[in-house]
């Protein structure tokens, strides 16, 4: 969990916790949707939101696709992030950790 902090900066926009919570409310949860077509997520009040959307919609930044900074943010006004693990990475863990550069049935057979 982040610092728990009521104000972080989000390339150069003030980002409150007032102001997540109250985007949260106008918009539609991720797992309310049909597809969860992004890596990074922010729970607020129970539901999963896009950390890109959320920020975007606190700050009336515009969205990019960088995820990073709103992470970081997020995370700093102590709210609880999360990644989608897809299967590879379910299977065979984290490259960067693993050292394992392909999956099997990469490469020459």
């Amino acid at each position: 969990m982040g610092k728990n902090s009521e104000t972080a900066d989000y390339k150069g926009h003030r980002l409150t916790r007032a102001a997540v919570e109250a985007a949260a409310e106008r918009s539609t949860s991720a797992h309310s949707t049909t597809t969860m077509s992004a890596d990074w997520y922010v729970l607020i009040g129970g539901r999963l939101y896009y950390v890109l959307d959320i920020v975007a919609e606190a700050t009336d930044a515009p969205r990019t696709k960088d995820p990073r900074p709103a992470r970081i943010a997020l995370d700093e006004l102590g709210f609880p992030i999360f990644c989608l693990a897809y299967r590879e990475l379910l299977d065979q863990g984290n490259p960067w950790r693993t050292g394992r550069t392909a999956v099997p049935g990469d490469g020459p057979s």
